[in-house]
């Protein structure tokens, strides 16, 4: 935005008001800079800037449409737009590749593939019940207070990504946990990771590390459950 203020006297002021309509939560940077045609002796003090934090005022539900793209392609979300903090996303099919770190409220995996080397924080519940996480320099993130759901009967895939879990997951179902090419769970002190049922978790070329500070348990289901990981 370009404003003439005109002719000022010495000594005197201007104010212009800008209103904006963020399309997405995050960080707002906002710039602005002042000249003129006479000489200005201090020109240390015609430039300025401000961050603002943006949060959505009504949580809002996205979901993928199938293709492959980066997270913050608004076209490839319905409604248009970009999942944020306070917002649901749902992944049933196709390939979503994080670009920046996000937060969200709730994630809905049900196929498809997430990767990208940014971290996913998920605060209130991942409801995971297909699709593979991807991507060795990627994390996501349940923080605490939250939930992980993993659940029914299709197979889910940790593809070498960090999955940390700070507050409480359910492993229930008949469906598979699978290893590809490595892969971490970090259980973290205080949360829980439950599994109520015998559905195995498998790996592929490599093991899938587990790395317990909470509490690991297995509370239901009426066999064995395999786990071809390391402790």
């Amino acid at each position: 935005v370009v404003c003439d203020f005109g002719t000022l006297a010495s000594g005197g002021c201007a104010s212009l008001t800008i209103v904006a309509t963020p399309i997405a939560a995050g960080l707002l940077t906002n710039l602005t800079s002042v000249g003129a045609n006479e000489t200005d002796p201090q020109r240390q003090n015609n430039f300025a800037s401000q961050i603002s934090t943006v949060v959505e005022s009504t949580p809002r539900s996205f979901v993928w449409n199938g293709t492959t793209g980066n997270w913050t392609d608004t076209a490839r979300w319905t409604p248009n737009g970009v999942p944020g903090l306070g917002d649901t996303a749902t992944i049933n099919l196709g390939t979503v590749t994080l670009v920046t770190n996000t937060t969200i409220s709730t994630l809905n995996f049900s196929g498809g593939t997430l990767n990208g080397i940014p971290t996913l924080t998920v605060i209130n519940a991942l409801n995971w019940t297909g699709g593979t996480m991807a991507d060795a320099a990627g994390t996501t993130t349940i923080a605490a207070g939250g939930t992980l759901e993993i659940s029914g009967t299709s197979q889910k895939t940790l593809q070498s990504r960090t999955l940390n879990n700070a507050g409480t997951a359910t492993w229930s179902g008949t469906g598979v946990l699978s290893s590809l090419s490595g892969g971490t769970i970090n259980n973290l002190a205080g949360a829980v990771f439950d599994m109520t049922s015998d559905a195995n978790l498998n790996r592929f070329n490599s093991a899938l590390a587990i790395n317990n500070a909470g509490t690991l348990r297995k509370s239901g289901g009426t066999g064995t459950k395999t786990m071809n990981v390391a402790f």
